[in-house]
């Protein structure tokens, strides 16, 4: 069975009970993910969204109606499906019902603009989220996260089919410079840092991307999936963000140090050393070795260009070497 097959025959199979389950009136579907729908009835329209256990969904639910009620209104809204459940359990999933935005135009962070009302977003969302010692956030370490993404990269298979890829050199490039970072970062105690930020209730969205922020057509930019929420330094999202925009600031440590919520922290060596790791590069290579096929590599490098980052990493490691900076 193909996988567009599978996907309509899970997408039937869901909803063939529809009326029962979540209450729809002869829904128009459209399956977004594995385990995520776009649901149309009655000119009406929900994006549902399962989970494979209760206790995240619950999670989920919580977290949106906590950032609500503190006056964060530009996140999820969680609504009842039309039987009248907030949770619905089926096909071995429990399912979540949230309103669907209208989408002006999709958000880039080439355009400033984007970039400028993204970073005002996440630091609402940061200041509200901090309020919030109700919800149980999952405990998450940067370091770990990126030594297990570096371990599935450095498999053997891995390597000899990004060579064949991209190149020997190219190949062994990118190796580096994960390493170089590890290797720096497991000197920062980063870990001091995330018991201090657990102690002051701070929390990270963990997925910055920019298909997970919404611009309406009234121009206010809204945050979507929470999914990976955690309890974390503040910091690390302002580290994924600098690492989303990057490619589009064509690797310019100039152009990164006019970010209004992002320039201090280019003043601590552990945040400048998190810049020297390639999250994207290994986070889409991966991705490639999963899919396993020409169309996936042939993707994956005709956007990622290993000389841009070449210049960027030797200035990184010069700003490294000044005595001015700060380690944490």
């Amino acid at each position: 069975m193909t996988r567009e097959a599978q996907g309509d025959f899970r997408r039937n199979r869901l909803f063939l009970d529809a009326d029962s389950a979540f209450g729809f009136d002869h829904p128009n579907v459209k399956q977004i993910k594995h385990n995520v729908f776009f649901v149309s009835t009655n000119r009406k329209h929900y994006v549902i969204k399962g989970y494979t256990n209760q206790a995240a969904a619950r999670r989920q639910w919580h977290l949106a109606k906590a950032l609500k009620s503190e006056g964060f209104h530009r996140g999820l809204e969680y609504r009842r499906f039309p039987s009248g459940s907030y949770v619905v359990k089926t096909e071995g999933m429990y399912w979540l019902s949230m309103k669907r935005l209208p989408q002006k135009r999709p958000v880039h962070f080439q355009n400033g603009k984007d970039r400028e009302k993204a970073g005002d977003l996440l630091h609402a969302f940061h200041g509200v989220i901090q309020t919030q010692n109700n919800v149980q956030l999952p405990d998450y370490s940067l370091l770990k996260h990126w030594e297990k993404r570096f371990d599935q990269f450095c498999k053997e298979d891995s390597l000899y089919t990004l060579a064949e890829v991209i190149g020997k050199k190219r190949a062994k490039e990118a190796l580096r410079w994960g390493d170089i970072a590890l290797s720096k970062l497991r000197r920062y105690r980063l870990y001091e840092l995330e018991e201090k930020a657990k102690s002051r209730g701070q929390a990270i969205h963990r997925d910055t991307a920019a298909h997970n922020f919404i611009l309406t057509p009234d121009d206010s930019l809204h945050m979507i999936d929470f999914d990976l929420a955690a309890s974390a330094p503040e910091a690390y999202d302002w580290l994924q963000l600098s690492l989303r925009y990057m490619p589009w600031m064509q690797w310019s440590l100039n152009a990164l140090g006019k970010e209004r919520y992002i320039r201090s922290f280019l003043q601590k060596k552990w945040f400048l050393t998190g810049l020297l790791y390639p999250a994207d590069l290994y986070r889409d290579w991966n991705a490639a070795m999963k899919e396993n096929n020409s169309r996936s590599f042939d993707w994956f490098a005709s956007i990622h260009s290993i000389e841009h980052r070449v210049s960027y990493f030797d200035e990184i490691s010069r700003q490294l070497e000044s005595p001015s900076l700060k380690s944490t």
